[in-house]
């Protein structure tokens, strides 16, 4: 009894010792199989479903020998290409057609005829539809076009007011007349007073002095002011300037001369003003040389205008040998702002020279005018 205690302590003790050495084992997963699926049945297929399902393509067939390839086909089927296409499979469970079923359906495609086509109508255009928008347009652009064209090829008093095509030579339309041709740098932006200054006063010989004073003065005043702008002004210059008498500008007082070198209508320094001055007493003592300003000015010319027959804008000169003989004598005799660039445009300006383009219209009467003036005077 005794030895069995012992041996029962004993393993006892010796079993943890015999849990640490024992290896360990994973526990088992329990395996799962699969399940299989239900075995599937054939499934019936009833009459209304067949017919809902696609049928073959129907193949036209004649068994006559004397029929061409082109009359095989279905009159309502579409033309097959060369190379016809691989036919679908039927699906599974549609039902197969029989050699003879397929011979009854290709004698039915032969004496079935084709649907009528519905007659092809106008579509009717609402009030409001971009269709009735677009007939309108053209229907009033035709209007138009019209119009313009019935007054072609009528005579005046004509009581024909259907014809539009001319029927004669002499029925042709009338084209509109030609504006007159002017110098290249006249152009239809420009001025209104600049174009009627071209067309009357420039190239227009002068010879009033007094005329002749009021240009010098215009012409000294384009350092400041365009001629444009000094046009627009004119009205301004002759109220300040005593309608350019040199006899009362000659008289111009201090205060005077002050008082216009800070208006602001004129927008000319108080040196252009005692300058203006200075050239009216200059002018009068020039008169009481020459008899007047006029005849010594046109001396310089032989009393003929200078004609330089221009055919471009580019060659109108700015200055030439005759301005500045002119300028050097002007300035010797204490005349101010008087260059040789001022004078030849108070030349062109006075008419002493004619520098309308020879395409101007302007460029004739101006000659005409100069030889008017030579035969009152009994000149060369």
């Amino acid at each position: 009894m005794s030895s069995d205690l012992e041996l029962g302590k004993s393993a006892e003790c010796l079993r943890p010792v015999l849990r640490k050495t024992q290896p360990k084992v994973p526990p088992k997963i329990p395996v799962r199989l699969p399940i299989k699926p239900p075995a599937l049945q054939p499934k019936t297929i009833s009459k209304q479903s067949s017919e809902s399902l696609p049928k073959p393509p129907k193949i036209c067939k004649d068994l006559s020998p004397q029929t061409s390839p082109k009359q095989l086909q279905c009159p309502s089927s579409p033309s097959l290409p060369k190379t016809p296409p691989s036919t679908p499979k039927p699906p599974m469970g549609a039902p197969t057609l029989t050699s003879s079923e397929a011979a009854k359906r290709s004698a039915k495609c032969l004496t079935k005829k084709p649907a009528a086509s519905p007659p092809s109508t106008p579509v009717p255009s609402s009030p409001g539809s971009l269709a009735a928008a677009m007939k309108s347009s053209k229907q009033e652009f035709h209007a138009q076009r019209r119009l313009r064209i019935a007054g072609y090829g009528r005579k005046e008093g004509s009581n024909k007011s259907g014809r539009v095509v001319p029927e004669g030579p002499d029925s042709f339309p009338i084209p509109p007349p030609i504006s007159k041709k002017r110098c290249g740098w006249i152009t239809s932006q420009s001025d209104p007073a600049y174009i009627a200054y071209h067309d009357h006063e420039w190239g227009v010989p002068v010879h009033d002095d007094i005329l002749l004073f009021e240009l010098l003065v215009l012409v000294g005043a384009q350092a400041e002011l365009s001629w444009p702008t000094i046009l627009s002004k004119r009205e301004h210059f002759r109220r300040a300037f005593a309608d350019f008498d040199p006899v009362v500008v000659a008289s111009f007082t201090e205060k005077k001369i002050a008082s216009l070198g800070v208006d602001s209508t004129l927008s000319q320094p108080e040196s252009k003003i005692r300058g203006a001055v200075n050239n009216a007493n200059r002018i009068l003592e020039t008169v009481r040389e020459w008899g007047s300003f006029s005849n010594y000015l046109w001396t310089f010319v032989n009393h003929k205008p200078i004609i330089n027959k221009c055919h471009f804008p580019k060659q109108v000169p700015v200055k030439t040998p005759k301005s500045e003989v002119i300028s050097k004598d002007l300035v010797k005799r204490g005349f101010r702002s008087v260059g040789p660039t001022v004078v030849y445009s108070f030349m062109q300006a006075t008419g002493m020279a004619n520098d309308h383009l020879v395409q101007c219209f302007r460029y004739s009467d101006c000659l005409e005018l100069s030889e008017q003036r030579r035969s009152e005077k009994g000149g060369p």
